[in-house]
């Protein structure tokens, strides 16, 4: 079964948050010229799978707060898909704009001043940085970096063999997390006086 790739704002079935089409330009426009190379060399199916699977990992970050959505959400009628939808209505805190949308983005923090929802920028060329990221990934080197280990070393002679571990595993592109940053949720507590 093929991909199929849904970059549809605010969706119930969305898998992305850009298409291929954005993916070409930015990469068509990016300084690292081998990087956009290997873009550009891939088939349609084959960007769209990467797309989708960058897409996942961006997701694994936390850009939005839980919502419970029988007090927050309430029905109105959109006028422009012609459809009626759950939607947030207070918008000072990050909680995703429609509560049945798969995707963080759009955020009830994403709205233009005409009402139009939006995927910040950053996340959609954080998103493109992963795919192409994940295309230069070592699979062996992946599942170590999953599991932790972030040094492998061996001595043939003496037969010592030695991981150094970490913590945190993880597949995230360094540049993908740089643009995804400012919108990451900020934990910490409150605290009030009494």
């Amino acid at each position: 079964m093929a991909i199929t790739l849904n970059a549809t704002i605010a969706d119930e079935h969305a898998n992305s948050y850009c298409e291929t089409t954005y993916a070409d330009d930015y990469w068509s426009q990016h300084w690292d010229t081998v990087s956009a190379a290997k873009w550009t060399a891939l088939g349609e199916p084959q960007k769209e799978a990467l797309l989708v699977q960058a897409c996942r990992i961006v997701e694994s970050l936390h850009f939005t707060e839980w919502t419970d959505p029988l007090q927050e959400y309430h029905l109105v009628y959109d006028s422009r898909s012609q459809q009626v939808r759950s939607v947030k209505t207070n918008y000072g805190r990050p909680e995703r704009y429609n509560y049945l949308q798969h995707l963080q983005f759009p955020r009830t923090l994403d709205v233009h001043l005409d009402g139009t929802i939006f995927i910040p920028e950053e996340i959609m060329m954080a998103q493109c940085e992963q795919a192409v990221f994940m295309l230069n990934l070592d699979t062996s080197v992946m599942a170590d970096r999953l599991q932790g280990v972030s040094h492998n070393s061996l001595n043939v002679g003496g037969v010592s063999i030695s991981q150094k571990v970490e913590q945190n595993g993880s597949l995230l592109s360094p540049v993908a997390l740089q643009f995804c940053k400012p919108y990451l949720l900020k934990r910490y507590q409150k605290l009030f006086r009494s």
